[in-house]
C-alpha cells in the first residue's frame, strides 16, 4: 500500500508561466473613481470603503489573489464586480487604451440589479 506522497512544489518554469499569464491579463492599471463612486465611498461604511481603495490598487496591480475573487457580469458589457464584505460590491471596468481600472460604483449587493440597469 503506497502513502500518498505531498504534491511537490511547482518548478520556477511553471512560476514564471503563471505570472506571464497573469501580466497578460492586464497591463498595470492606475486606479480611477468616477464620480458616483467617488460619492459612494463616503456613503457606505468605513471598512468597505478602505477595502475598496485596497482592492482597486490590487486590482490595478493585477494581483492574483485579488482577480480571483471578481466576476465578469453579463448584464453588462465590460462590467466587473468584486465582493466588499458580504453585503456590498465594488462594479468597475478595464480601459486598457488609458491603463485605468475605472470603479464605476460601490453598492449594496441587494441594489445591484437596479445599478447594472442604469450602467445599461
Amino acid at each position: 500500500e503506497s502513502t500518498p506522497t505531498p504534491s511537490a512544489p511547482p518548478r520556477p518554469q511553471e512560476e514564471e508561466d503563471r505570472g506571464e499569464a497573469l501580466e497578460n491579463r492586464y497591463p498595470p492599471l492606475f486606479p480611477i473613481f468616477g464620480r458616483e463612486a467617488k460619492s459612494d465611498l463616503s456613503e457606505i461604511p468605513q471598512p468597505q470603503a478602505r477595502q475598496a481603495l485596497k482592492l482597486a490598487g490590487e486590482l490595478g496591480a493585477s494581483e492574483e489573489a485579488a482577480w480571483n475573487k471578481v466576476k465578469r457580469l453579463h448584464q453588462v458589457d465590460g462590467i466587473f464586480s468584486a465582493r466588499l464584505g458580504l453585503s456590498y460590491r465594488m462594479l468597475f471596468r478595464v480601459d486598457v487604451d488609458d491603463r485605468a481600472l475605472v470603479v464605476e460604483r460601490l453598492i449594496t449587493r441587494e441594489s445591484q440589479e437596479r445599478v447594472l440597469r442604469q450602467l445599461k
